[in-house]
């Protein structure tokens, strides 16, 4: 499996956050893939994602402070394309494989091959099984800082990136990225035994198990079995006596919100139920 492909053709600039300080230390290394990740936080949409231009992303606090302490205005070393600067060659060497798509660190072991060889040791790490970065508040482990960066802000609620469209606010760019697909109406995963389409290839996996027939989640309590993870959660509030969508006119509750939705007919005469955005009810 190669990284992922050359995104930062050469061409029209591309601004990237400045490198850090040439003293950084060791422990500031060991989390040295923040900068990579953080770079598309903060650039200026490419020109082929012009789909997706109402969006920007605010770059972490952490990433603003680091760039205001660790000035690069006076680095010697700039790149030609897009303006980058660094205070060593080798870190300017490094950033120009992003524009020639040079991946000069490959794996004896299979097929992944990438730019920087902090990805070559980290990709390393997985067929070794190690995973030396762990959560202090719960334990979770992984094989590169940066994961754990993002894990921890499902602890801190940091949501850094957000959709300039809606306001939709998340903890990591893949997720405003599959977001982003919901303004375009883009659909790139598609169903080869019919025409389903959906925006993300988790959609299609569980479209899938349809054709299949498989039903891998099971309740513990009755044996009930399904292909969808959220059937079975509802599934799973019959057990709980959980009845979390409620009547506001009366002390009807239900478990999915269809059915309340059908309730509410008869608070109408017979009429199809709105809700406005404040949640009070009205006929039409």
């Amino acid at each position: 499996m190669e990284d992922p492909g050359c995104v930062f053709p050469v061409g029209p600039p591309i601004r990237h956050p400045v490198d850090g300080a040439s003293d950084r230390t060791r422990q500031e290394q060991a989390m040295g893939t923040q900068q990579e990740e953080e770079t598309s936080s903060v650039a200026s949409v490419p020109p082929d994602k012009e789909a997706w231009s109402h969006l920007y992303v605010r770059a972490p606090t952490e990433q603003l402070h680091q760039v205001a302490t660790n000035n690069t205005a006076d680095a010697p070393y700039v790149c030609q394309q897009c303006g980058y600067r660094a205070f060593r060659n080798s870190r300017l060497s490094e950033h120009m494989r992003k524009h020639t798509c040079e991946k000069p660190y490959k794996c004896d072991r299979c097929e992944f091959c990438t730019h920087w060889k902090k990805n070559l040791v980290q990709h390393m790490a997985r067929h070794n099984g190690e995973k030396p970065y762990m959560c202090g508040e719960c334990g979770y482990r992984t094989v590169d800082g940066s994961s754990l960066r993002r894990h921890m802000r499902k602890h801190t609620g940091e949501k850094p990136y957000m959709c300039g469209e809606c306001g939709f606010m998340t903890s990591d760019s893949s997720s405003l990225a599959a977001h982003a697909k919901q303004h375009t109406g883009e659909k790139p995963f598609k169903c080869l035994q019919c025409d389903y389409s959906a925006l993300l290839k988790s959609h299609l996996d569980r479209h899938m198990l349809k054709h299949t027939g498989e039903k891998p989640y099971m309740c513990g309590e009755c044996g009930y079995r399904t292909s969808d993870r959220s059937s079975l959660a509802r599934h799973m509030k019959r057990h709980t006596g959980e009845q979390p969508h409620k009547c506001n006119l009366c002390d009807y509750s239900a478990i999915q919100k269809c059915n309340l939705d059908k309730h509410m007919v008869k608070h109408t005469d017979g009429k199809s139920f709105c809700e406005w955005p404040n949640d009070q009810p009205f006929m039409r």
